[in-house]
Order: structure tokens, then C-alpha cells, then sequence
């Protein structure tokens, strides 16, 4: 019934609103519908241009990755331009392609689902079982779909990562694994703290 997506929270740091929040998580129409409440206003013609422009921008920066880096891009065959696109490349699993990622390898679009790790260090398991919601129902999180997951190498400067509640921790040096780094486009002068909730999930 409800769903959480990185929109859901881009739209709630930006506007603090809780009833607004209420109202995006609903998971579709069909539970908009059941629960008696609007549905989403889509009919923002300025809004839909700028989104346009934005889907626009992504292709250039991913052209410009696979003229740049042909040998290290690793992607989903391209779809044709269409209005209203929520991707720019056919589906690709990230779980099948992380084993075989070299250092600064660059994968575009890769998608892969909440797991239970991240659940239980942010204290979700009983909204996602349905504990904690009134009246039922179950809230789902979508599957997340970076624009940009870049594979760092092992050496070379230092590197941290990033713990379930938000500190960062310095890696050794002996530590051979490769990191990932999430890198999201936007058609922006300057990042707000929506985007960097964004990322952050």
C-alpha cells in the first residue's frame, strides 16, 4: 500500500510537509483510490519541461562517460528518447555485474534492491512488516537506480566509507576491495540537501 523511493524523500526535504509525505507515499493510483484521497496533480506543463531537460542533460553526461571511458562504461542497451522517461538504459542488474567490475569501471543505471541490512540499521523492519502502520498495510521501498555507480580502486589515496548511521570511517590500506561511489546528475548549479538525501539512500 505505501512505497518509499529517493523521490519520495527528495520531496519531503524540500518541503518539511508531513501531510505532503502521507500523500506521496502512497505506492499508486489504485491505493490513492482505495484510501479515498487525490490524486497526484500531474498537470505542471513548467515542471514537466524541466524534468525533460534534466533527462536531456543525463544522456549528454552519459555520452560524454562513453566517449571518454569506452573501455570502463557498463550499461543497458540505450532506449530511444521518450517523454516522460524514467531511464535512459534497458535494465542491468547491479548483483550480476559486481563480481566482474575492474577499478574505475563506471556502471550507468545499475539497479538493485533495499536489503535487509540496511532495514535494520535504520530501525524499518516494522514499518516494512506492517507492525508500526495504522490500519494495515505494509510500506515497500523501491529499488534504488543510481545514475552513477563509479568503482574505486584499492590504492592509489585514501578511502572511507560510509556506516548505517551516517559516520565515516577511514579504510586501511591492506584492504583490497574495490569501493563504490554513488554519483548522481543534476542540471544544477549547486546541490540542496534534497539531493544529498537522495544520494544518501
Amino acid at each position: 500500500m505505501y512505497a518509499l523511493s529517493k523521490r519520495v524523500i527528495s520531496q519531503y526535504i524540500r518541503t518539511g510537509c508531513r501531510r505532503r509525505l502521507r500523500l506521496d507515499l502512497y505506492s499508486s493510483d489504485a491505493a490513492r483510490r482505495m484510501a479515498g484521497v487525490p490524486l497526484k496533480d500531474v498537470a505542471r506543463p513548467g515542471l514537466r519541461l524541466l524534468t525533460e531537460q534534466g533527462r536531456q542533460f543525463e544522456r549528454e553526461k552519459f555520452a560524454e562517460l562513453v566517449e571518454l571511458f569506452p573501455a570502463h562504461v557498463l550499461s543497458g542497451a540505450m532506449q530511444d528518447f521518450a517523454v516522460g522517461e524514467e531511464r535512459v538504459f534497458q535494465p542491468m542488474e547491479l548483483r550480476e555485474r559486481i563480481r566482474h567490475v575492474q577499478p574505475n569501471d563506471f556502471l550507468l543505471e545499475s539497479e538493485y534492491d533495499v536489503v535487509p541490512g540496511f532495514i535494520q540499521a535504520h530501525h524499518l523492519t516494522d514499518l516494512v512488516d506492517g507492525r508500526a502502520i495504522a490500519g494495515g498495510g505494509t510500506l515497500a521501498l523501491r529499488r534504488v537506480r543510481p545514475d552513477i555507480i563509479r568503482v574505486v580502486p584499492a590504492a592509489g589515496c585514501p578511502r572511507r566509507a560510509i556506516q548505517p548511521d551516517g559516520t565515516l570511517l577511514g579504510i586501511a590500506g591492506a584492504d583490497q576491495r574495490p569501493g563504490l561511489r554513488i554519483i548522481d546528475i543534476k542540471a544544477t548549479g549547486e546541490a540542496s540537501p534534497a539531493h544529498f538525501a537522495e544520494l544518501a539512500y
